[in-house]
């Protein structure tokens, strides 16, 4: 390893050429090293380079489009760090540097579109492309990238509509999409999520872009075992189409109210044990829904208090109720 993070090397004239002369090197680091200049290059791919850092320089135009040239030819690389360069121009269409497992090129210039041999590194599991000027759409073929666990590309001026390949991805745990100019209806995206994307995702960003509609058609939502905080929103009473909603063992808190509940005539399954929810609705209150499963153990049963509650009754078709740790007591009703 050639470690040379936070050394002045804006002299520096033929350094790539000294690393080729290097065959048994494996990993570079270059942090902050006010590189600027690179010599012509012969874009050799020989090297033994798994892992480059090449982060925070200042490279010339016409250097960094060498340089980035000769970087994503070399056949053997997995990590590679190019953050905050200065690089212009456009990401080289042909590479053949297509073991990557991690690209980092956040604050650039880069100001092509994303090409397609990104979606041929079969074992990427970390992309971030934010802050460049990219363009054009992320392809369908983001399906190939199965092992993707990070994509980051806001701040960008990408567009058009964002592949429902995306919620396929069963490693995605942060999904930051924001500031481009994606449109198209929500829901052809994320309407039909699949369990194991929704397990994993841990934090989604889609901000200031032009999409549109709304999460009707969602049917089911696995957001348990997870670390969401805060109040559980009203909006999940707008998912006309929901089936399943899966969000135990997390750390949410509140009341819930009538209101959450007020669309959900097709819930069927209820699994929210594991929260600090309170649910705060009327004695006399009579569900859109009817279930068969029902799973609220650890809430406070609020306005109710310790018995339990009549709008249980009507409720015909539970095969699987957990009411434990809610407090309730008192005498077990006529009807159960």
């Amino acid at each position: 390893m050639a470690d040379r993070d936070f050394v002045n090397l804006s002299a520096a004239y033929n350094w790539e050429q000294v690393i080729t002369s290097l065959p048994s090197l494996v990993e570079l680091h270059f942090q902050a090293c006010s590189l600027e200049y690179t010599a012509p290059l012969d874009y050799d791919n020989s090297t033994t380079l798994k892992h480059l850092y090449i982060a925070h320089n200042n490279f010339r135009y016409k250097s960094s489009i060498s340089i980035t040239r000769w970087i994503f030819q070399l056949n053997n690389l997995l990590y590679l760090d190019l953050k905050g360069n200065n690089f212009v121009g456009p990401i080289p269409t042909i590479s053949n540097a297509t073991k990557l497992q991690h690209i980092d090129l956040f604050f650039n210039d880069f100001n092509s579109s994303i090409p397609d041999w990104f979606y041929l590194c079969k074992d990427l599991e970390f992309l971030d492309l934010s802050s460049n000027l990219l363009s054009g759409t992320i392809s369908n073929s983001v399906s190939n990238l199965t092992s993707l666990n990070t994509l980051y590309a806001t701040s960008n001026h990408l567009s058009g509509k964002i592949p429902k390949e995306i919620a396929n991805l069963c490693q995605m745990q942060w999904l930051g999409l924001s500031y481009n100019f994606f449109k198209g209806e929500i829901s052809d995206t994320f309407g039909n999520m699949s369990a194991c994307f929704l397990e994993s995702l841990q934090r989604l960003r889609l901000q200031n872009n032009s999409l549109s509609g709304k999460l009707s058609s969602l049917e089911q939502l696995w957001l348990h075992a997870n670390k969401f905080t805060g109040t559980l929103p009203e909006s999940f009473g707008l998912l006309s189409s929901l089936q399943l909603l899966f969000m135990k063992d997390n750390m949410l808190e509140g009341v819930v109210t009538e209101a959450h509940f007020a669309n959900l005539t097709k819930l069927d399954k209820f699994f929210a044990s594991g929260n600090h929810l309170t649910l705060n609705v009327s004695p006399n209150w009579n569900p859109p829904f009817n279930l068969t499963i029902l799973q609220i153990a650890s809430w406070s049963l609020g306005a109710v208090g310790s018995q339990i509650p009549a709008w249980l009754e009507t409720q015909k078709n539970i095969l699987n109720l957990d009411l434990s740790n809610t407090g309730i007591s008192g005498s077990i009703p006529s009807w159960v």
